[in-house]
């Protein structure tokens, strides 16, 4: 007995979006995925310094990626559940790794993240549009 590949992606996806939410609780308790210093007042102190709650912003953006999942108003194909979580992960890690006083810079200052998820959105966004277009393709 073969699973679909799709529909089993799309199984596990709230498993992932889980796993997401408990990463970043895990990098809050530890200290680590630390942001970069600053004066906002709502900074927190870690290392010897006032940072930015990056664990924080990870945490409500998991929570958001988490929601909208959870409360989708249709019943997409099978795999768009899936490439929706892999897109609004990227486009969340994409904004949040600028906040990150931890990355590794490349390329005379982008950060390693950000290059990454640049390339996984692109991935991402050409498969999740080839599929709906091969579902248009199935229905007519």
């Amino acid at each position: 007995m073969t699973l679909p590949f799709w529909g089993t992606l799309d199984a596990l996806t709230p498993i992932f979006a889980t796993l997401a939410i408990g990463l970043h609780l895990s990098h809050l308790a530890a200290g680590t995925a630390f942001g970069s210093p600053t004066d906002l007042p709502w900074g927190i102190q870690l290392w010897s310094a006032t940072r930015h709650p990056t664990q924080l912003y990870e945490l409500i953006a998991s929570l958001v990626i988490f929601g909208l999942l959870w409360f989708r108003k249709s019943d997409p194909p099978q795999g768009i559940l899936f490439l929706n979580f892999a897109a609004l992960t990227a486009g969340s890690r994409l904004f949040l790794q600028a906040f990150r006083g931890d990355s590794t810079l490349v390329f005379g200052g982008l950060r390693l993240a950000q290059v990454i998820a640049w390339a996984a959105l692109a991935v991402v966004l050409f498969a999740r549009e080839s599929l709906l277009d091969f579902c248009t393709l199935k229905i007519e």
